[in-house]
């Protein structure tokens, strides 16, 4: 039994002893530091989908003898938002599922989504313009819109145009009339790490445009809050 409890004895010494060369090592020692630091970089990514869901295109104008239908260059997911050749004056059309927005934002305030027109109604045959606030109008996607929903008009922008028409050159942001959707917080743990928002649009035919093909430009812009 003595045996045994000398070996126990010698192996309690043995860690007492590297214990105390440790903490020996430990007062050798000298220290430093580092500053660690960085800054998040924020972000705003947009993207805009024509003719996001089945079933989108023109609807309305009951009792002009024309059945709407979307132009040419309207398709599934993408192409132009086309009220085609069947609209009539004097009518009010509705386009179904015209633009889905999608934003992502890291930013803690949210953002907001404004759209505008790169200028008045073009006409495409006899030249010159339309007033824009007169004949397009934006709405959020619902079931229930019709032509006579309550609608905001579009404004055409005051800054400069540039990308051949394609898209709006900000010295700073949009004007606050231009805001067409608002949100309060980050994106990022949504779906996707993105919300979405569908539009529909309105024509009302109510002014004076002669018989002709007509465009504009319609540009979204997503600023961080």
């Amino acid at each position: 039994m003595s045996a045994r409890l000398r070996i126990a004895a010698s192996v309690t010494a043995a860690l007492t002893l590297l214990v105390t060369l440790s903490c020996a090592r430990a007062i050798a020692q000298s220290n430093g530091s580092v500053k660690l630091q960085w800054k998040i970089v924020p972000i705003v990514n947009l993207t805009v989908t024509p003719n996001y869901q089945s079933g989108f295109g023109p609807q309305g104008g009951a009792g002009s003898g024309s059945t709407p239908a979307p132009g040419g260059g309207a398709s599934l997911g993408g192409g132009v938002v086309d009220f085609g050749n069947q609209v009539v004056q004097g009518y009010a059309y509705l386009y179904k599922y015209a633009v889905k927005t999608t934003v992502q934002t890291n930013d803690a305030a949210g953002f907001t989504l404004y759209a505008e027109g790169t200028t008045d109604v073009n006409d495409l045959t006899a030249g010159g313009t339309q007033p824009l606030n007169q004949l397009l109008f934006w709405l959020f996607s619902s079931p229930g819109n019709s032509p006579f929903s309550s609608a905001t008009p579009f404004q055409p922008t005051a800054s400069t145009v540039g990308c051949g028409g394609t898209c709006i050159n900000y010295v700073g942001t949009p004007p606050p009339t231009a805001a067409v959707w608002s949100y309060s917080s980050s994106t990022i743990g949504q779906p996707g790490n993105s919300v979405s928002q569908g539009f529909d649009y309105q024509l009302r035919l109510y002014s004076s445009p002669p018989p002709d093909s007509f465009s504009v430009y319609i540009v979204y812009t997503a600023v961080g809050n």
